[in-house]
């Protein structure tokens, strides 16, 4: 679609009947038509890579799915949160580099999806605060260093995008700029949110009592540093699928064990997660858990999970040993690039588990793991 609306769209008729719509790469829409509200049998709406939208309407209560996919401009922020200065939104800079860089140098893809995520980041920063000089030299190093081929990523990239991020999260907080609140169709279904910003009080008021949601996909969002509480996530009675991706300063997984039907979890490229304490808070109605591009302490399956089935860690530095610990009803467990892995305690201990999946495990003592495979 071009630029600005195209003039049947506006017709009353027409938005009271339209049952999908999706608005791409339309870069000079601020907003969406005033009376999108009625349309009353519209189901699916679309928001994605508009970059001026920067408010968001009262949305129709028929929608069962949405997305909203690269608006960086799109500020969803608590009343409360107004005045904050910043702080919520930080990384520790020296750890979260040092993290990134020990990811960076086992996989090649984690590079290529950190390259496009920068990318993408360094780019969102100009549409969405104003550029100082000190911030416009931060850039500056972005441009040189990402804007390439070279699949290298330096520190300086690295140190450039928390500066930026810091002027961002300082930017968001301080400034009456965006919507005080998200208020999400209260019959929704599958909520996609992609590289824009809201903020931790924000996403917890606008899940806050979500009980059809079924689906909830979190991908690129830098301003969250934590899932929400347990007092917002019990009311999500119906959510099945919970997934996390490049959310680069979430540092805590919230109440998610309250969730009371969560069948899949994936977090992928969170490189500041707490697992020490946060991994023993999965939901015990648990059965697919994927981890990718993290950090992972040797007991991260030792919590109580009689129904996990399926596991996937890639890409992941881990201790020498991972213990399944009680997982009886685990079917498959697949784990590839992890250098550091030389032993899986527990294998016999897992009579169930039909498939075993080893790729790229340089330390692995493969005689162990074949003995107890066999005596299993």
């Amino acid at each position: 679609m071009g630029s600005t609306y195209p003039t049947w769209l506006l017709k009353g008729s027409f938005i009271e009947n339209i049952n999908s719509l999706v608005l791409n790469n339309c870069n000079a829409l601020t907003t969406l038509p005033r009376n999108f509200n009625q349309s009353h049998y519209c189901l699916d709406l679309g928001l994605e890579n508009l970059g001026s939208l920067r408010e968001l309407p009262t949305l129709p209560e028929s929608l069962t799915t949405l997305r909203i996919i690269r608006c960086p401009c799109l500020i969803f922020k608590c009343e409360n949160e107004v005045q904050l200065n910043g702080n919520q939104g930080m990384v520790d800079e020296r750890s979260w580099i040092s993290s990134i860089m020990q990811i960076n140098e086992i996989s090649a893809k984690s590079t290529n999806y950190m390259k496009d995520a920068l990318d993408y980041e360094f780019k969102s920063f100009e549409k969405t605060i104003s550029v100082e000089n000190c911030f416009s030299e931060q850039l500056k190093i972005a441009e040189n260093n990402v804007g390439g081929k070279a699949l290298e990523l330096s520190e300086n990239v690295l140190r450039a995008w928390c500066q930026c991020h810091q002027q961002k999260m300082h930017y968001m907080f301080s400034h009456s700029t965006g919507r005080s609140t998200f208020k999400l169709p209260s019959m929704l279904q599958i909520l996609t949110l992609g590289y824009c910003c809201i903020s931790d009080g924000a996403l917890s008021e606008c899940l806050r009592g979500m009980t059809t949601l079924e689906e909830l996909y979190l991908m690129g969002i830098m301003t969250i540093t934590t899932l929400p509480p347990a007092q917002v996530l019990e009311s999500l009675q119906h959510l099945r699928v919970l997934e996390t991706q490049d959310c680069w300063c979430l540092r805590s997984l919230g109440g998610l064990r309250s969730l009371p039907n969560l069948l899949k979890f994936q977090v992928q490229g969170s490189w500041c997660l707490e697992m020490e304490s946060d991994y023993t808070q999965l939901p015990p109605t648990l059965q697919f858990f994927t981890v990718e591009n993290c950090i992972l302490p040797p007991a991260i399956l030792n919590g109580d999970l009689p129904c996990l089935q399926h596991v996937e860690i890639e890409n992941c530095l881990v201790s020498a040993s991972l213990s399944l610990g009680q997982l009886f009803s685990l079917k498959s467990l697949k784990l590839v690039n992890c250098p550091d892995l030389c032993h899986i305690q527990g294998l016999k201990s897992h009579p169930s588990m039909d498939y075993l999946h080893l790729v790229r495990l340089p330390q692995l003592v493969v005689e162990s793991v074949m003995e107890s495979w066999q005596g299993s």
